[in-house]
């Protein structure tokens, strides 16, 4: 059999195992897993191919000292053609490899929306039917974050709406059951760092006073930093060192709401890996996410009399 033949042999077989793959959930699951690993790849692939491109741009008298100072056994085995060999290969590699991480990527996202998509008309269509436990969906929407995020029983993501003139949580997740309690008040608008995001679209901040350590220089500083008052603060739950507040909005409209990621530890939060997670389209997969349900999310008063 020619070789010829063995390339539409190869490409039918890897359609067939990709598909299989699609219909197990692996491919997503992988994706998901490893996306920070392709986003460091991306970056090394960026620096690997300009260093190639600058070493052959050298004189030759520089690149033959490079030369001679290598091992024997690399000095037979290297010189400008091999080196113009590696780069073209390392070259396309990068190029095939990085189109395809983009195709992936891309592929996901569109899955992930077509999901989304669909689970909003259901839950629309069922919605005079039958009350939909809004708060419980939202959890478990954020809880993803969590977890892609490795966050551990130190922190704590939740979502709030705006409700008039107060904020709202419509979920929340956490690992520690006390963190994760289901507040039992609103949060006035014009204060603490949710009004900050909501504003100016992001906050971080980190504490630099330990609440078991100066208790009251850290109620003073949330006091000066957040404008709450001096009840407020020792009322909160969560004691946290770090936050980092979101904006979300449903394409270029009013904003709909803040996520909240925090933790107690002032290093507990990678706020680089937060803002990889939550690009533009993950934020406005949330936002549409909360249009669509805005009726069905009960105020505080039935949500009290349905027990959620």
């Amino acid at each position: 059999m020619s070789v010829f033949w063995l390339f539409p042999i190869f490409v039918l077989l890897l359609i067939l195992i990709l598909r299989y793959c699609h219909k197990k959930g692996w491919i997503i699951s992988l994706v998901k897993k490893f996306s920070s690993w392709l986003f460091y790849f991306g970056i090394f692939s960026t620096v690997v191919c300009p260093i190639f491109v600058t070493f052959l741009g050298l004189p030759q008298h520089v690149r033959a000292d490079f030369y001679e100072g290598l091992p024997e056994w690399a000095q037979q085995q290297l010189g400008d053609q091999a080196v113009m060999s590696w780069f073209f290969y390392l070259a396309a590699f990068f190029v095939i490899s990085g189109a395809f991480i983009n195709w992936l990527s891309s592929w996901q996202f569109s899955l992930d929306n077509k999901r989304l998509e669909k689970c909003v008309e259901d839950l629309e269509r069922d919605g005079s039917e039958k009350l939909i436990d809004t708060y419980n969906l939202f959890s478990r929407f954020i809880e993803d974050y969590y977890y892609r995020l490795g966050l551990t029983v130190n922190e704590r993501v939740s979502l709030y709406k705006v409700d008039g003139q107060n904020f709202s949580c419509v979920g929340r997740f956490s690992l520690d059951e006390y963190f994760k309690r289901i507040p039992d008040k609103m949060y006035p608008l014009e204060s603490g760092c949710l009004w900050e995001a909501y504003r100016l679209n992001k906050v971080q901040e980190v504490v630099p006073h330990d609440p078991e350590e100066d208790y009251e220089r850290y109620v003073d500083y949330q006091v000066e930093r957040f404008s709450y008052t001096g009840e407020a603060v020792r009322n909160i739950r969560m004691k946290s060192r770090s936050y980092f507040a979101l904006r979300i909005k449903k394409e270029q409209r009013d904003a709909v709401g803040v996520i909240v990621f925090e933790s107690t530890q002032c290093d507990g939060l990678k706020f680089g890996k937060i803002d990889r997670l939550l690009k533009v389209e993950e934020q406005r997969r949330l936002g549409y996410l909360i249009t669509a349900l805005n009726g069905h999310i009960p105020t505080l008063s039935s949500a009290s009399s349905e027990g959620l």
